[in-house]
């Protein structure tokens, strides 16, 4: 997974996270909220009710001898949508009033409904209405102006508060998928112009580098930036500089020793010539193409055995010992040779370098 992916990753697993919990947050104060503002209204919508009863209550004409009081609950459902009913009850749970005349005369049977008429005072709780589930208020009414002889009752459903709750979460949740998704996209941007871009810069180099086996003159890492990868190229800069100066080029070492005055050959662990120099090829008048991938005893001739431990890569350094190479020609050139293995790689010598001076 590149860089990239995981800062999008994290962000991503961040964003739900605080999504989360803001919307948990939100949702819980919104409709605590929402259930008192609709819970201030509804006794709003039951004073206002009962203030206009009070008023015909002074006229001194009892409750039961009212007519027409059902149209101001009527009123009241139609003019507050979040009302479901409105009505007058008296001690007992018989409806005096209703917003639906159908019901006058019925009695209220709900058990919590009916404890709230015998406490006599103003009161909101749940109640379930016909497997429906409310939130009723009641307000006392008294005809004596002291005890409580009639309740204004009015309610809501309350599966309203948990729609406006849903409603907020969706709505919020959209806001944020939307801003996330423009933030994602900046970052992306943002990520590949600051990050992508520097690094890879910075792995072309190093790649490059490893290709040519040497750093040339001059390789650097191009970034302008002053944050840690802009620090982190110019790291990588001081490096290349400071090898540069403490190394000696591939193609300077590729130049000594294609110009030096004695023979030199290179072998692999197996005795296949890897590399031969010009005065290889000068004295025993080969092309290179035709040593190079071929076993060191083709310098030799058929009766020359001492090369078989040189080749073997177990042998230790040879020193100035008078021999022979073998021409294309077929003429015998008699020469100084020395060997040495290269340096061990996993406690295996990697090959050998011969070296020989034309006696």
């Amino acid at each position: 997974m590149t860089l990239q992916n995981k800062v999008i990753l994290i962000s991503i697993l961040i964003f739900f996270a605080a999504m989360g919990g803001s919307t948990l947050v939100t949702t819980t104060y919104f409709a605590d909220e929402y259930l008192a503002a609709r819970k201030s209204e509804a006794f709003v919508i039951a004073q206002t009710l009962k203030t206009q009863l009070d008023r015909l209550i002074r006229m001194h004409i009892p409750l039961t001898e009212l007519v027409g009081f059902e149209k101001l609950c009527q009123e009241a459902v139609s003019e507050h949508r979040v009302i479901t009913f409105a009505m007058v009850v008296d001690l007992d749970g018989t409806i005096l009033f209703h917003n639906d005349p159908a019901l006058h005369g019925q009695k209220v049977r709900t058990a919590s409904t009916l404890d709230a008429l015998s406490a006599g005072v103003k009161r909101m709780q749940p109640a379930v209405i016909n497997g429906e589930k409310y939130y009723e208020f009641f307000l006392p009414v008294s005809e004596s102006g002291s005890q409580a002889t009639a309740f204004i009752r009015i309610g809501f459903p309350r599966n309203h508060i948990a729609e406006r709750t849903q409603r907020l979460a969706l709505y919020s949740t959209c806001i944020a998928i939307a801003a996330f998704s423009i933030g994602c996209l900046l970052l992306v941007g943002m990520l590949k112009q600051w990050v992508g871009k520097p690094i890879a810069r910075l792995t072309a180099t190093i790649t490059q580098i490893k290709e040519e086996g040497f750093i040339e003159p001059d390789r650097q890492v191009k970034v302008s930036s002053q944050d840690e990868m802009g620090h982190l190229a110019a790291a990588f800069n001081e490096m290349t500089d400071a090898l540069q100066e403490s190394t000696v080029s591939k193609a300077h070492v590729d130049y000594i020793l294609e110009h030096m005055l004695n023979s030199l050959v290179i072998t692999d662990s197996d005795g296949i010539i890897e590399f031969v120099n010009q005065e290889t090829l000068n004295i025993l008048g080969y092309r290179k193409d035709e040593l190079v991938g071929k076993p060191f005893r083709t310098l030799l001739g058929p009766s020359d055995e001492w090369f078989e431990d040189t080749i073997s890569g177990t042998s230790d350094s040879m020193k100035a010992i008078e021999c022979f190479y073998r021409s294309k020609a077929g003429d015998t050139v008699p020469i100084l040779f020395s060997s040495s293995p290269l340096p061990l790689k996993n406690n295996r010598a990697q090959g050998r370098i011969c070296v020989a001076q034309d006696m």
